[in-house]
C-alpha cells in the first residue's frame, strides 16, 4: 500500500492539478473579456494571452539552450557534453508536453506555438554563430 502511494506521486499530481486549475481560471477570465480600446489601440485579450505564452516559451527554450551551451566551453569530457545535451532534451520535452497539456485549457495550438518558438530560438542561435565568423558585425535588430 505504501509503494502504491509512492508510485502514484500524489503530491506532484496535486501540484499539477492546482496549476492547471489556476491556468484554466486565468484563461476563462481572459477569453471572456472583449476587445478593449486603449486610446486608439485595440487590445485583443486572446492575442495578448497568446503573445505572453509565446514570450515565456521562448525564454524557457533560450534558458535551456544556454545551460547546455556551458558544456561546450572549456575543457570538458565527452560525457559532460552528452549529459548536458540529454538534460536539454529533457527540458525541451517537458516544455513541449506542458504546452500540449495546457493547449486544451487555453484554447490555442500548443504544438504550433512550440514549433514557432523553437524555430525562433534556433534561428537566433544560428544567427549569433554566423555573426561570430563575420569581420564586420551587422547592427543588432530588435
Amino acid at each position: 500500500r505504501v509503494e502504491l502511494r509512492e508510485w502514484a506521486q500524489l503530491p506532484a499530481r496535486h501540484r499539477l492539478a492546482a496549476a492547471t486549475h489556476r491556468i484554466t481560471v486565468l484563461t476563462e477570465g481572459v477569453l471572456n473579456m472583449q476587445t478593449t480600446l486603449l486610446g486608439v489601440i485595440a487590445v485583443d485579450p486572446k492575442e495578448l494571452l497568446n503573445d505572453g505564452v509565446e514570450r515565456e516559451l521562448v525564454a524557457q527554450l533560450i534558458a535551456a539552450m544556454q545551460s547546455a551551451q556551458q558544456a561546450f566551453r572549456g575543457n570538458n569530457k565527452p560525457g559532460d557534453v552528452e549529459a548536458a545535451l540529454e538534460g536539454m532534451s529533457r527540458q525541451f520535452e517537458g516544455v513541449k508536453l506542458a504546452l500540449e497539456y495546457i493547449s486544451d485549457y487555453v484554447k490555442m495550438n500548443g504544438l504550433l506555438l512550440y514549433r514557432k518558438g523553437m524555430q525562433r530560438v534556433v534561428g537566433y542561435f544560428i544567427e549569433q554563430e554566423c555573426n561570430s565568423f563575420l569581420r564586420r558585425r551587422p547592427p543588432r535588430s530588435r
